[in-house]
């Protein structure tokens, strides 16, 4: 499993400080080579994961959102901004993330039995 990043301390101002128009971002997200790359979520805004706007009451819906992190690069990307290719190459990755975010509120008990 990829290395967890601690999410709740990093915050949009330590690797995303810059979150470009979303064109530029799906151009950044063909270049990411998914086996460098980590997988970990995040919960904020469905609509706005990267923290860009000031939505309305009505549309602060809160979601898991993945991200693919390139370490080196220092680089993420919201899912939604990686080509199909790359999300597909780095679905084991998401599984992970998401099988690790479970057993974080779940503790030991996500083997399928009650908790």
């Amino acid at each position: 499993m990829s290395k967890h990043f601690d999410w709740k301390t990093t915050t949009c101002d330590d690797w995303m400080a810059w979150p470009p128009p979303e064109h530029v971002r799906k151009m950044i997200g063909k270049t990411l080579d998914p086996d460098q790359c980590e997988v970990d979520f995040d919960y904020g805004f469905v609509l706005d994961p990267y923290c860009e706007c000031d939505l309305p009451d009505e549309l602060q819906q809160v979601g898991r959102q993945f991200f693919a992190y390139d370490p080196k690069r220092k680089i993420g990307l919201y899912f939604e901004d990686l080509p199909d290719a790359t999300i597909e190459a780095l679905s084991e990755k998401r599984k992970a993330a998401d099988l690790e975010g479970w057993r974080r509120v779940l503790g030991d008990h996500t083997d399928g039995g009650p908790p």
